[in-house]
């Protein structure tokens, strides 16, 4: 609970810490965070919802640019309390690297100022041989 005195958080972690280590004895150091509601991390619910706002927003950077093919593999997830997203963009494998680097880097861009809970975007780009 957020109303919760240090003393009190640090007394239920260790309470808890107590008891892992009674069902798990083999466990040699448990690291507990105190963390408050408003910053938990997000529910599976709520990853999925943006799992799929992303994905029409793909489709909608497909139609905007012409040299993707497509996108795939698309993660949702958080690392660390923070929401991360990595994606595989398949495009012409004749574009040059220097067009690849920065059509990745406006995408990743873009999707970012689209969905400005991301802590980080990541697109994985590929020809269409290699899908």
């Amino acid at each position: 609970a957020e109303n919760l005195s240090l003393r009190q958080a640090h007394t239920l972690a260790s309470r808890i810490e107590q008891e892992v280590r009674q069902e798990l004895p083999e466990i040699d150091t448990i690291n507990t965070h105190i963390e408050t509601h408003l910053a938990a991390v997000a529910t599976a619910d709520r990853l999925q919802e943006l799992a799929s706002a992303l994905q029409l927003h793909l489709a909608d950077l497909c139609r905007e640019f012409p040299e993707v093919q497509g996108f795939h593999d698309l993660q949702v997830r958080t690392v660390e309390g923070q929401v991360v997203v990595s994606c595989h963009c398949v495009l012409d494998g004749t574009l040059p690297v220097t067009r690849v680097h920065d059509l990745t880097t406006e995408l990743e861009l873009r999707i970012k100022q689209r969905f400005p809970q991301l802590f980080r975007a990541t697109i994985h780009c590929e020809p269409p041989e290699a899908h």
